[in-house]
């Protein structure tokens, strides 16, 4: 009960977890490690996982509109390949001319477009993703890409 109150487990979801636990155990008390738990997440049904999954997926895909109104098997096969990344004020997140490996999603903050000469080409903020195309082609990366102030990505490496 406690996992499911910290990660806001909707209570359908934490109750099919508690009859699965039951199910399985008949002494839920028994479950008194770390690994005894992690152990029984492995074994909690795909259906129910991937239940799990979207639900505590939510928040994070409300704050894409790439993921708007995708299905639910999208979720699945690429939200747990996500990873943060902060980056602060004038960072350079990726150059000119670097293979291009990841799509950055902007969770929070502003980055830009710079030519050579520092000129702003562009400027994208939250909810924007920037090097879709350049990692669905595989090629080099066009400009510069510098945080306009704090950011924070969620970014796929690509696959």
């Amino acid at each position: 009960r406690e996992f499911a109150h910290n990660v806001e487990l909707p209570p359908y979801y934490e109750n099919s977890i508690i009859r699965f636990i039951h199910f399985k155990f008949s002494d839920v008390n028994r479950i008194s490690s770390f690994s005894q738990a992690t152990d029984l997440l492995q074994d909690i049904p795909l259906s129910l996982k991937s239940k799990m999954i979207v639900s505590l997926s939510s928040q994070i895909i409300n704050r894409i509109p790439f993921f708007a109104g995708r299905p639910a098997e999208v979720f699945l096969k690429y939200v747990p390949l996500l990873h943060a990344q902060y980056f602060n004020q004038h960072d350079l997140i990726f150059q000119e001319g670097e293979h291009a490996e990841e799509v950055y999603f902007i969770c929070s903050g502003k980055c830009c477009f710079v030519d050579d000469q520092g000129n702003v080409l562009s400027t994208h903020e939250n909810g924007d993703f920037i090097g879709f195309e350049e990692v669905l082609d595989s090629t080099w990366r066009q400009r510069n890409l510098f945080a306009k102030e704090a950011t924070s990505f969620l970014s796929l490496i690509h696959i």
